[in-house]
């Protein structure tokens, strides 16, 4: 699961963050860098959590969530003309094509958090797809009732933002009318993807598999939707992949009730077909215990020879195709067998 520090409103807390902020955030996350008269100015955003960086910061500069503005805070917005939107910033491309599931509807809230505070404000958000799915839906009609603006923009013709003293200005096409509109916006809001954390040491550790962003794989999508390929072992949250809260503790409950079922039992079945070694015909090369991905093999020092733990092998083979000596066997799938069959097949 993704760890994201949050940008605090608090005053008192702004200074003491600030040097983490520059030195870690804006080096890590993704950001919009613009040169104000040559002086380089970063809007950067964390879902909604937003950094406005300038030579001289001032507390009014840094804000968190809309939702969790301070009175004191919520004169940026309340002095704004215009707020800008702006969805799937690094997220949705090639190199990243997922998701993030929960940008749609904080920047929405975020939007609608605005609109009440600042009423003669236009805000728009630029988007590629408005995900609020289910009862978030109501979010969205919120928003186009109060005259919350939305523009569809595609991957090939992304808004440009270019600087401007004191704003910014958004160029972005509608779609609809075919034409270029620019909006000069006082806040730029960005939607930035959530990336996995870094989790090879924990793959590792417990031989479970991610997938190409880094997310964790559950064993079956349908069937064992939290289960991991390692029995016992269950995820839930972002671990898995993003997702909004009520569908984490959803996802939580699940995996807690797939744990009981294992907590329960007196004792557990393992599947039938599983590795056997054959001593005699084990070398000690230890050449089975590096390929299997489950760890499920372990040598015995005081015989010289591999052994299975029944518990542990899944029946992968990999052991089996490894070895020169064809001590290791599947059960149901010995090398007789399989010998057998290739025999059929070439007679035939």
């Amino acid at each position: 699961m993704r760890k994201k520090k949050s940008i605090n409103v608090l005053s008192d807390e702004i200074k003491q963050s600030f040097n983490w902020i520059n030195n870690n955030l804006i080096n890590k996350w993704p950001a919009i860098n613009i040169e104000f008269d040559n002086k380089k100015k970063t809007v950067l955003c964390d879902n909604n959590r937003f950094l406005q960086k300038f030579n001289n910061i001032s507390k009014n500069r840094i804000s968190g969530s809309f939702k969790i503005l301070e009175k004191n805070n919520t004169t940026i917005i309340e002095n704004a003309k215009n707020l800008v939107f702006i969805q799937c910033v690094g997220s949705r491309d090639e190199k990243h094509p997922y998701c993030s599931k929960v940008c749609c509807t904080h920047s929405i809230q975020s939007a609608i958090a605005a609109k009440k505070l600042n009423p003669d404000a236009g805000i728009y958000i630029l988007y590629r797809d408005i995900r609020t799915y289910g009862k978030r839906e109501l979010l969205y009609k919120e928003a186009r009732n109060m005259g919350i603006l939305f523009f569809n923009y595609k991957t090939n013709n992304k808004p440009v933002v270019k600087a401007n003293d004191g704003y910014v200005t958004v160029e972005f096409e509608d779609h609809i009318l075919g034409k270029k509109l620019t909006v000069d916006a006082n806040i730029l809001c960005l939607a930035s993807r959530i990336e996995a954390n870094d989790n090879t040491s924990l793959t590792q550790a417990f031989k479970v598999a991610c997938d190409s962003d880094g997310w964790l794989l559950e064993a079956h999508q349908k069937l064992r939707p939290v289960d991991l390929a390692t029995d016992g072992v269950f995820m839930c949250g972002m671990a898995h992949y993003p997702k909004p809260v009520d569908e984490s503790i959803a996802q939580a409950k699940a995996a807690a009730s797939r744990a009981l079922t294992t907590l329960t039992k007196d004792s557990i079945e393992v599947g039938g077909i599983v590795s056997k070694i054959d001593p005699e015909l084990c070398s000690g090369c230890m050449g089975c215990i590096e390929v299997c991905p489950y760890g499920a093999i372990t040598f015995d020092y005081e015989r010289s020879v591999a052994v299975v733990n029944d518990a542990l092998c899944k029946g992968c083979g990999a052991c089996a195709a490894a070895c020169v000596s064809e001590a290791p066997s599947l059960m149901g799938f010995n090398n007789e067998q399989l010998y057998a069959q290739i025999k059929s097949a070439i007679t035939v």
